[in-house]
């Protein structure tokens, strides 16, 4: 243990700031959970489920974006072919 920032940090802390780091970055869960050691990725998703939450909204809000442009640009005929 040492102390960092104002405060005790163990391994763990390490560790589990590195995991929420990765998430945030977007690697796959499946990846972050074999770096991790983890016996099988729920337990990934169980411990880190308060950041995959986050994640979930930012993905759902990029999902509705790209179907806002798909469809701003549906029925519309670029060219002046007609």
């Amino acid at each position: 243990m040492r102390r960092i920032v104002g405060r005790n940090v163990h391994a763990h802390s390490l560790r589990h700031t590195y995991a929420s780091f990765l998430i945030a970055k977007r690697i796959e869960l499946l990846s972050i959970s074999k770096i991790l050691g983890h016996e099988n990725m729920n337990v990934t998703i169980e411990v880190y489920a308060h950041q995959l939450k986050e994640l979930e909204k930012a993905s759902n809000s990029e999902v509705r974006e790209i179907f806002a442009n798909l469809g701003a640009n549906l029925g519309r005929n670029t060219s002046n072919t007609q």
